[in-house]
C-alpha cells in the first residue's frame, strides 16, 4: 500500500499529449476560451510563493490560508482515508515545491474564478541530483474564492526532447498552449464531501481496454479510466462488513495494439498502512459480455 498518496492531489505528472488515464467525464460541453492576462504575474506568483513558503516551513495555518477550499478538503480526505492525522501528515512529502526564479513564464490564462499560469524551465523538486533536472512545463492552477486568489495545484507536463512541442518552444511559438491541458476550468469545482476515518485503507486497481469505465465505491466516484491501467486510493476507505461497487462501461475504440478488450477491477485493503494488502474484491467479466452497468457488493472482515 503506497504511503502519502495525498501528495498527488497537489502535484500531477502528465505527458504530452496530455491524456490522463484517470479523469472525469469526457463529453463536456464547449466553453468560451479563457483570456490571456500576463499582467497578473505578480499577483499570482505572490500567492504561489506564499504557498511554497508555508510548505517549506511546515506552517499549516499559512498553508490553509492560501490553499483553495476544495483542495483542502481533497487533501484532508486523502490523509484521513489512510488513517493518518490532519494536518500532522500534511508536510510528510518526498519533495519540495520548486522556485520560479529561473523559469520562463509563457502565459497566464484566466476566467472569472479560475486561472492557470504556464512556465517552462528546470523545475527542481529536490528529489535527486539537481544536474539531472530537465526542462519541462509546469502549470500552476489557482481558484478565486471570496474575492481573492488561492493556490489549487501544480501540474508537470513532461515533454520528450524530440517532440514538436519542444521545437515550438525553441521558436517561441506558444500556440500549443490553447490545448485543454493548459486551460483553466470554466468554473469553481464543487466542494467535496468530507470523509470520516475508515475501518480499512483501500486501493483500487483498474484495467480498462476498449472501454471507458467509471467506478463508484460506497457511492463515491473514483474517476473514469479510458484505455489504460490505473490504481488509486479509495477515498473514504472501506467499511467493516458490506461495501458496494458500481461499475459503468461504454464501448470505445481499442487503441492498445495487440491487447484484447478487457475490464478488470480489484480492490486491496489493509487495517494499517504498514500491513500487507489483501485483495477483497475482484471483477473480471467475460470480454464478450461486459455489462454497461453493474452493481456489486462485497464484505470485509479480516
Amino acid at each position: 500500500m503506497r504511503q502519502l498518496q495525498f501528495i498527488f492531489n497537489m502535484l500531477a505528472i502528465v505527458a504530452m499529449p496530455c491524456v490522463s488515464p484517470l479523469s472525469h467525464a469526457q463529453d463536456k460541453p464547449t466553453v468560451p476560451e479563457s483570456i490571456s492576462e500576463k499582467s497578473m504575474k505578480g499577483e499570482l506568483e505572490a500567492v504561489f510563493n506564499s504557498w511554497r513558503k508555508a510548505s517549506l516551513t511546515k506552517n499549516a495555518v499559512d498553508w490553509l490560508r492560501v490553499t483553495s477550499k476544495s483542495r483542502q478538503i481533497d487533501v484532508k480526505n486523502e490523509i484521513i482515508s489512510q488513517k493518518l492525522e490532519f494536518p500532522d501528515a500534511l508536510f510528510e512529502v518526498p519533495f519540495s515545491a520548486p522556485s520560479l526564479e529561473n523559469m520562463q513564464l509563457l502565459d497566464i490564462f484566466t476566467r472569472r474564478e479560475t486561472s492557470n499560469s504556464i512556465y517552462f524551465g528546470k523545475a527542481d523538486f529536490r528529489v535527486g541530483d539537481p544536474a539531472q533536472v530537465k526542462d519541462n512545463l509546469i502549470v500552476l492552477c489557482y481558484l478565486k474564492e471570496e474575492g481573492r486568489w488561492r493556490f489549487d495545484k501544480l501540474r508537470i507536463v513532461k515533454i520528450p526532447p524530440e517532440s514538436d512541442i519542444m521545437g515550438k518552444l525553441r521558436l517561441s511559438d506558444f500556440s500549443f498552449l490553447k490545448g485543454p491541458e493548459f486551460q483553466p476550468p470554466p468554473q469553481l469545482p464543487d466542494l467535496p464531501q468530507p470523509v470520516g476515518r475508515p475501518d480499512y485503507i483501500a486501493e483500487i486497481w483498474i484495467n480498462s481496454v476498449g472501454y471507458e469505465t467509471t467506478i463508484e465505491v460506497n457511492g463515491r466516484e473514483t474517476g473514469t479510466i479510458v484505455n489504460a491501467r490505473a490504481k488509486e486510493l479509495v477515498i473514504g476507505g472501506l467499511n467493516k462488513g458490506r461495501n458496494t461497487v458500481l461499475v459503468k462501461t461504454k464501448k470505445i475504440e481499442n487503441i492498445k495494439l495487440g491487447v484484447p478488450d478487457r475490464v478488470e477491477i480489484a480492490i486491496y485493503a489493509v487495517k494499517s498502512i504498514q500491513d500487507k494488502p489483501v485483495r477483497v474484491f475482484h471483477f473480471l467479466p467475460d470480454p464478450t459480455d461486459i455489462p454497461e452497468e453493474k452493481s456489486l457488493s462485497f464484505g470485509v472482515s479480516h
